[in-house]
């Protein structure tokens, strides 16, 4: 955990207190793997507001997972000039109960949706030394499940 209040309900992972939780995985060992997970809730919007998940899979390369009432999305930024860009945006309709998978294969990343590819980018040269997955749920009313990496 390198910060924020994580917390474990009915073996789901969430943020106490509406609290950003970031958990790092791996090293710089961590290269062409697939990372799985459901996400639950998030689904709610108030004001603009939602829950939100984001996966760092390079220093320089984020895919944000939000929910809100009429649609989802999944994003991706770069980081550049000390702060994080958007650079693409896909919108799809999603169950209250989405299973995710994220697959890193050198410089492409493709990201599913309950079995469906929502999304692909390739980003940047392919890397010569992985990086470490950062994890963070943004919020208190989003949860993540039967999260694995291969």
């Amino acid at each position: 955990v390198l910060n924020g209040n994580p917390i474990v309900v009915n073996g789901k992972l969430g943020s106490a207190r509406a609290k950003d939780v970031y958990l790092e995985i791996g090293n710089n060992d961590l290269q062409n793997y697939t990372v799985t997970f459901d996400v639950v809730g998030g689904k709610h919007s108030w004001g603009g507001y939602s829950s939100n998940l984001y996966l760092t899979l390079t220093p320089d390369l984020q895919v944000k997972f939000s929910s809100a009432d009429l649609d989802s999305r999944v994003e991706w930024f770069a980081f550049a000039d000390d702060e994080w860009n958007e650079i693409s945006e896909t919108r799809f309709k999603e169950s209250e109960t989405a299973s995710f998978k994220v697959t890193v294969s050198g410089n492409t990343y493709t990201v599913y949706a309950n079995g469906q590819v929502v999304s692909e980018l390739v980003y940047g040269q392919p890397r010569d030394m992985g990086a470490p997955l950062i994890v963070q749920i943004y919020g208190d009313n989003i949860w993540l499940d039967n999260f694995s990496i291969r």
